[in-house]
């Protein structure tokens, strides 16, 4: 989290997020994707443009790292265009027989390659770098 500026998020992961956690992420830049133009963002602000374009101008800055939070229907672009460097995907012990997928189906592949598996109490968290 050190080297993160900023964390980008769809409007459903921020909302889940702040019945949780308040402040949601202290020092950093929070950029929610929404539809709704007057949704309200405590702790940063809501854009309502294509988040495909809107990474590729926020990675051409000289800032920190970016960090995207959750939500299938804004990952789901933003893997196509080939936007994400890292992954760190977390593995909770729940099974579901119902629920959103972590990846659509797309016409996408990417190899991984693994580089650290951390087990944080009940959570493994899995970090892959893109080849």
């Amino acid at each position: 989290m050190d080297t993160v500026e900023t964390v980008v998020m769809g409007r459903i992961t921020y909302e889940e997020a702040r019945k949780y956690v308040q402040p949601l992420y202290p020092g950093k830049d929070v950029v929610v994707f929404t539809h709704n133009t007057n949704f309200d963002v405590q702790e940063g602000f809501a854009v309502s443009e294509d988040p495909v374009d809107y990474l590729r101008k926020l990675k051409e800055q000289p800032s920190g790292n970016i960090w995207v939070v959750g939500g299938v229907n804004l990952l789901k672009n933003i893997i196509i265009a080939d936007l994400i460097d890292e992954w760190w995907i977390q593995i909770a012990p729940v099974l579901l027989g119902n629920g959103k997928r972590l990846f659509e189906q797309s016409d996408y592949q990417t190899r991984l390659e693994l580089i650290d598996i951390t087990q944080m109490k009940q959570l493994t968290e899995l970090h892959f770098r893109r080849n």
